[in-house]
């Protein structure tokens, strides 16, 4: 989605141990630059990565920053947060997809995200999150759900828990052999933290435990 560019931008920026910003930059000819020495959030995996990268600093430009403020405000709110945890639904790439299985809560839907772990391919981020989501729903089917199961999702899993429940083992193969594969760039960018991995790697497997 165009908003989740904009959120990995704005975090990128923000992240940057000095991040200049253009202040009145419509009356001043010389505009007044405001420093911030702290990071405004804590640093992800994704930063991480990218700073390893040696990523150009951004140019604090007034078209840019004028541009990047405009899109900010443009951004939903809990997109600005970056959600980032170790928990099944607290995480950007979950919450959009708890959101799109609402709109088409069908079988079909729930094996199409899990055979993504089972492809044998590259999972990316985000991907990776949303397998999770959908194991939780499996998990959930089976009379297991998770704690911080969405109560939005109960509806949809009491109808439909005879037709989901089909994919339990999908659901197990695309979390061992996909999410915590080595092809996954999930895995990938928890890896950076030790104590992040080690939390995020028994999430899933307490969930594969209910699979």
């Amino acid at each position: 989605m165009l908003w989740r560019k904009f959120a990995l931008m704005g975090r990128e920026l923000m992240n940057q141990q000095l991040f200049d910003l253009d202040v009145f930059c419509m009356k001043r000819p010389k505009c007044l630059l405001v420093r911030d020495t702290q990071p405004k959030v804590a640093a992800s995996p994704r930063l991480l990565r990218a700073e390893q990268r040696q990523l150009p600093v951004i140019a604090s430009t007034r078209r840019e920053s004028l541009l990047f403020i405009a899109a900010v405000a443009a951004i939903p709110n809990y997109a600005r947060a970056g959600a980032w945890s170790h928990e099944s639904f607290a995480n950007d790439g979950a919450l959009d997809w708890v959101a799109e299985f609402q709109k088409t809560p069908t079988l079909e839907f729930l094996r199409s995200t899990l055979v993504q772990g089972t492809a044998g391919e590259y999972i990316e981020h985000f991907a990776g999150e949303c397998i999770i989501a959908a194991a939780e729903v499996v998990a959930a089917s089976l009379g297991r759900p998770s704690p911080q199961f969405p109560k939005e999702l109960a509806p949809v899993v009491l109808k439909s828990a005879a037709q989901f429940k089909s994919l339990a083992a999908i659901a197990r193969s695309a979390l061992t052999g996909g999410v915590l594969g080595a092809k996954s760039e999930l895995l990938e960018n928890w890896s950076l933290h030790a104590e992040g991995l080690a939390r995020w790697k028994g999430s899933v497997s307490e969930l594969l435990k209910r699979l």
